[in-house]
């Protein structure tokens, strides 16, 4: 198996194979638009802009390493997949080169994402949130302050949030920090 399952509905990594396998934009993609309900491979081409066949083949990667599976078809011919989990969580502690190509394969797509919205922003939300600081902190410290932002993040969570307003919309967020060399 390529992770457990912790108690937030997230993946934990633990597989530098399965790390290496998701560190592919497509396959981040794929699961970005998974996070929505369980779709075809047809359905997900449409969303991220590739062929059927490719969306099937990655589709079929990430059922290998365990992060996406098969979902019941409401029809009965289609074969629609869906995430397993929420979220993923990973370190590096078994491989750290798989650990940062992962990591900056999801930092691309954040920056990307960033840049289409600061290219075209919607009429009603003009301006991204963003802050950057500089926090002093062991790595203890580190891990207990991700645990507290993912802890106050978790209610926003569009799978677990039965009670958004009807003018809620999904907010990409990233978080990250990283020792400065200042």
């Amino acid at each position: 198996m390529s992770f457990k399952r912790n108690r937030r509905d997230q993946l934990e990594i633990t597989d530098p194979r399965a790390m290496r396998a998701l560190a592919h934009p497509v396959r981040l993609d794929l699961l970005a638009t998974l996070a929505g309900g369980a779709k075809t491979a047809t359905e997900c081409a449409e969303a991220v802009g590739e062929s059927p066949q490719s969306c099937s083949y990655h589709l079929r990667t990430l059922a290998k390493y365990g992060f996406v599976e098969r979902a019941e078809a409401s029809n009965g011919k289609e074969r629609p997949w869906q995430k397993v989990a929420r979220g993923l969580h990973w370190s590096g502690a078994d491989d750290a080169d798989a650990a940062r190509a992962l990591a900056g394969t999801f930092l691309a797509r954040d920056f990307r994402l960033v840049q289409e919205y600061l290219a075209a922003p919607p009429a009603d939300w003009p301006e991204p949130m963003y802050a950057q600081s500089v926090l002093r902190l062991t790595p203890a410290e580190a891990e207990k302050l991700g645990e507290a932002m993912l802890s106050l993040l978790e209610p926003y969570f569009p799978a677990g949030r039965k009670d958004a307003p009807a003018d809620a919309v999904d907010v990409w967020w990233a978080s990250f920090g990283v020792p400065s060399k200042q």
